[in-house]
């Protein structure tokens, strides 16, 4: 039985000249193989607001949050690539492994400490200069193992 959450995609418009890098059923095989158990919302969106070009978006809300304490399942979003870019950005995709990473970093998450849990963690995998980078809630470059 497959993994349960909500799901979104918001529909490019053909003349905008964007595409998604990835497909639901990629994604749906790698969060298969890699025994995730918990997310909340996968979403397939565009214009992730932010100075680099977002292609991968993971996050879990704080579950501590002004005096009151609430489970909460990670999200996962996949952002629109310029149509130009978007082989390329598949191609990087691949070659570094960068979906069965962001799906471990899920993964990790399920088991994590309260104090992990307690506060927003994020990771997003954007694109600049022909390459893929990986940035955490505090906006630092980090490597996934």
């Amino acid at each position: 039985m497959g993994l349960n959450y909500n799901y979104s995609k918001y529909k490019l418009p053909k003349y905008r000249g964007y595409s998604y890098p990835l497909k639901k059923k990629e994604i749906d095989a790698a969060l298969e193989e890699g025994n995730v158990s918990e997310l909340g919302r996968l979403y397939f969106s565009i214009d992730y607001k932010d100075s680099e070009l977002v292609v991968l978006f993971a996050c879990l809300s704080g579950e501590s949050r002004a005096g009151y304490w609430m489970k909460q399942e990670p999200r996962l979003g996949i952002y629109a690539v310029p149509i130009r870019i978007v082989g390329e950005v598949r191609q990087l995709l691949e070659k570094t492994d960068m979906l069965a990473r962001v799906v471990r970093w899920l993964k990790r998450l399920e088991s994590a400490s309260n104090v992990c849990r307690d506060v927003g963690q994020k990771i997003m995998v954007y694109y600049k200069d022909r390459e893929l980078f990986i940035k955490d809630e505090n906006n630092k470059e980090i490597k996934l193992p």
